[in-house]
């Protein structure tokens, strides 16, 4: 009975997202689930009629509200993995940034040394490259980053946040390399592919500037 009712109080876009492959058991994300996500997961009659039940701020507020506070490895690394596609995308992703300071990641649970701090590492790196979100996303694009900053303050505190962040990641190579041997999964090679496509795109962007 309590599990019925467990279930009844669950709303469709929870329901929904805890069937996706973003929390199932598959070796990785299925993009379309996430594409699902973003449109908050609509019904048949919702799809007919072109509307959308929830807007985009309450599906990241909604998504990272629900994100459980103990998980195996393996759907933390999946949540991850989601959340460095979200705040990729260039039509939502300043939405989900502007939402991601509610996420703290999560405590240790398994005994896995070198996977826990895979993934505190990488929740670090997710808010990293938050903080710059709208300078990496326009050197991807390779559109003119002059036009993004308003004064040199601006100019100054996000090339020093491009540097730091830059850095960072490149300071976790010995745990990249680790990582990729002990745990070989689809879910950390797409990982990695996500931070390499950061890395070249800021590494670019800073030698444009001569930094």
């Amino acid at each position: 009975m309590f599990i019925k009712n467990f279930f009844k109080k669950q709303s469709r876009f929870e329901r929904k997202l805890f069937e996706s492959s973003i929390f199932d058991n598959q070796e990785t994300v299925d993009l379309e689930d996430v594409k699902q996500m973003l449109q908050g997961f609509p019904c048949l009659s919702e799809i007919d009629q072109l509307v959308q039940s929830m807007t985009l701020v309450q599906v990241c507020r909604e998504f990272l509200r629900l994100i459980p506070l103990t998980l195996d490895n393996h759907k933390k690394l999946k949540v991850l993995l989601t959340m460095h596609v979200l705040m990729g995308d260039v039509k939502h992703g300043r939405l989900f940034v502007q939402q991601l300071n509610c996420f703290n990641g999560w405590a240790p649970v398994s005994k896995d040394e070198i996977l826990n701090k895979f993934i505190g590492i990488q929740t670090m790196i997710i808010h990293k490259l938050a903080s710059i979100q709208d300078i990496c996303n326009r050197s991807k694009l390779k559109t003119n980053i002059e036009i993004f900053f308003k004064d040199i303050d601006t100019s100054v505190i996000q090339f020093y946040k491009a540097i730091n962040c830059l850095n960072f990641i490149l300071a976790q190579y010995d745990l990249f390399l680790s990582i990729s041997k002990l745990h070989n999964r689809t879910v950390v090679m797409e990982i990695y592919l996500l931070i390499w496509n950061d890395l070249i795109a800021m590494y670019l962007m800073l030698e444009r500037y001569g930094l």
